[in-house]
């Protein structure tokens, strides 16, 4: 049975997003499709069974040849970051997902219009051989309606939350014209337990009640400011699950990146927009605000330019709540989980943020046709080591 793709996904019908893990006990692509033949007799209609026909989930219709196309092997012994950039570099814009399977790592890459990380990480764990929770749990019915009923109890929180999603994107008076994306390129480094610690100390004395992920979030900034021009503000991703009554799994897309107009490389300053927003519901009124849009017009495809001179656009995506447990590492002294979103265009880069045992995983994602990828991978680099990682300063744009 064909099934449309719900209106309030349809904003992200241009993205994709990968994400690999290593080192891995990896399982074979037979094991993996025997997976997908049991979850085809449970949910036939089920969404990894289907090929994406525009705004449509098409139901394959020979399932052994989409398995083929869904569950590929390499022989190469690539690691997580090599394998993500494969991923996010080549799309198969049909298949709402792609497993690879190398010697020690895995990486999948996910149409984001079916799926946020919320829904996609539970995905990976499933594939690679954990039996909870199951890929075709139920969703809960309208929860985009549900949450904003929810946050239209609160009249005061619902004002805050309107005026804090505008403005929807930076000031810009550049002149503009066409650019190309380029090939996207991935750049990523491990911040190191001991440099979290560094951070950590200077957040207890200089700013207590800041979580540890803005400041690591600022520093990131800061870095990306020191070596690239970057516009004023930042977008954070946010996830609106946190205001949907009840314990129901939402599937699909539901976090969205609202503008937030604060210096990024003040981490305290970061940290109190991203609250507020998040406490607010200003990321539940963007998505609101872009089903609307949906809606009535259609998802706005914005066209591929850029400013001159450029300047970077920055996406800040922090996945604290990653559930690592149950993939078959085997080593967790040298965990690498990598998340790399596609840019949204030629200015645009996208850094994600992932907690593992050995430190957090940055990825930094960005087109090499307009950026200095280069600058980028110096910026991203400077997060390794232990005394450039800390602590916070002021930004020297």
């Amino acid at each position: 049975m064909v099934t449309r793709v719900p209106v309030r996904d349809r904003t992200w019908a241009r993205f994709r997003t990968a994400r690999a893990a290593g080192p891995l006990h990896v399982p074979d692509a037979a094991t993996v499709r025997d997976r997908l033949r049991d979850l085809a007799r449970r949910a036939p209609g089920h969404p990894l069974l289907c090929r994406l026909d525009g705004h449509r989930l098409v139901p394959a219709t020979d399932l052994e040849t989409h398995l083929q196309d869904l569950v590929v092997e390499v022989p190469e012994d690539v690691d997580a970051d090599a394998l993500a950039e494969r991923l996010v570099a080549a799309p198969r814009e049909e298949l709402p997902l792609r497993l690879v399977l190398a010697p020690r790592a895995a990486g999948m890459d996910v149409a984001h219009v079916l799926a946020d990380g919320a829904t996609a990480n539970a995905w990976f764990r499933w594939l690679l051989g954990d039996d909870v929770p199951p890929p075709d749990a139920p969703s809960a019915r309208t929860p985009l309606l549900r949450a904003g009923l929810a946050l239209a109890r609160h009249p005061r929180r619902a004002v805050r939350a309107v005026r804090g999603a505008l403005p929807l994107s930076p000031p810009d008076d550049r002149p503009h014209g066409s650019a190309d994306l380029g090939t996207v390129r991935l750049v990523s480094a491990r911040v190191p337990t001991t440099a979290l610690e560094g951070l950590r100390a200077w957040r207890d004395e200089h700013a207590p009640g800041t979580s540890t992920a803005s400041v690591l979030m600022a520093r990131t900034a800061q870095a990306l400011a020191e070596h690239l021009p970057v516009g004023p503000g930042v977008r954070v991703m946010m996830d609106c699950r946190r205001h949907l009554p009840g314990d129901r799994p939402v599937s699909g897309n539901f976090a969205t990146g609202p503008y937030l107009e604060v210096d990024a490389t003040d981490p305290i300053a970061l940290g109190t927009a991203v609250a507020r927003a998040a406490s607010d519901g200003t990321p539940l009124v963007l998505l609101g605000a872009l089903t609307a849009r949906n809606l009535l017009t259609g998802p706005g495809r914005a066209p591929a330019t850029a400013g001159s001179p450029p300047r970077a656009d920055v996406t800040l995506s922090h996945q604290g709540r990653l559930d690592l447990r149950g993939l078959p590492w085997r080593s967790t002294d040298e965990v690498a989980f990598v998340v790399a979103g596609r840019p949204a265009g030629p200015e645009a880069v996208t850094v994600c943020f992932v907690p593992t045992p050995a430190g957090v995983h940055v990825t930094a994602t960005a087109g090499d046709g307009v950026l200095d990828v280069d600058a980028l991978r110096a910026a991203v680099a400077s997060l390794s080591d232990a005394g450039a990682a800390g602590p916070p300063g002021p930004s020297r744009r």
